[in-house]
């Protein structure tokens, strides 16, 4: 597995193993853009010369890379349109110690808690954004989507705040903002609404700071069909807190695929 693909896994635990199985999930991604203060940081379309991964993005006027973690080998992007499968993933836990599969890339912004002008930090706003393929996921508890979190490094985050297309346990597709706080080691749905995967070809996923005044990150989506919006932004309800103590005051963003593990890891 090449460098690129050891990333760890700030949304989740990683347990430090990847295992082989049939694609479950195949999600595509097309669009992945950051704004900070109003200010355009990366509008990533996956093409050209940034069709690879491996390729540094320029975020705050540096060299900024993706950290992957399970496997996005060279070759997945094609077209502006890059595919990530969930049987491609690290083995990971959530905040309560479920076991998941998830293939994701974290984009390394500035994880410098002293240095308050650069990356996503509690004195800025910000917002993230991603369009997919509307398709609906292969399995039980499998999705796609975006998230903020820590990202690689030495320090784990205490939340992280996901936006995903999910099939949920009992095989309805809905739409999941979600919550972890791996500091009290629990999780919770903020709002579950259902999703009619016909109704559009493609979905934008947001998930934003809006103001100073609170910590919490909200989250929106809006279905495009044909590359026109149907509607406008949808919101989901209340906000969750991205960031934690001291040395948390900074969050990095994620785009994922993931997939349930239904048998225990190898000893």
């Amino acid at each position: 597995m090449s460098a690129l693909a050891r990333g760890l896994l700030p949304g989740l635990l990683v347990l430090g193993w990847v295992t082989s199985a049939e694609a479950s999930t195949i999600a595509v991604i097309t669009r992945f853009t950051l704004t900070r203060d109003g200010q355009v940081l990366l509008d990533d379309t996956f093409s050209g010369p940034a069709a690879s991964l491996a390729e540094p993005r320029m975020v705050d006027g540096q060299a900024t890379g993706y950290s992957v973690s399970g496997f996005i080998p060279d070759g997945s992007a094609r077209d502006g349109r890059l595919s990530l499968r969930s049987a491609d993933g690290t083995l990971s836990a959530t905040a309560d110690g479920r076991r998941r599969r998830i293939t994701s890339a974290w984009l390394m912004t500035n994880g410098d808690p002293q240095n308050a002008g650069a990356g996503l930090k509690v004195g800025s706003t910000f917002a993230l954004s991603a369009v997919f393929d509307l398709v609906a996921p292969g399995g039980s508890v499998e999705g796609y989507g975006i998230g903020l979190g820590a990202g690689a490094g030495p320090r784990r985050a205490g939340h992280v705040v996901s936006l995903f297309v999910f099939r949920n346990e009992g095989g309805d597709v809905v739409l999941r903002f979600f919550h972890q706080d791996f500091e009290a080691h629990r999780q919770h749905v903020i709002a579950e609404p259902p999703l009619d995967v016909t109704a559009g070809d493609q979905i934008r996923l947001v998930l934003s700071r809006a103001s100073l005044a609170s910590p919490e990150v909200t989250a929106q989506y809006q279905l495009l069909r044909a590359g026109a919006p149907t509607s406008a932004l949808i919101g989901l309800g209340n906000g969750a807190p991205v960031f934690g103590g001291a040395q948390r005051n900074w969050t990095r963003p994620e785009f994922f695929v993931f997939e349930q593990v239904a048998r225990d890891p190898p000893r």
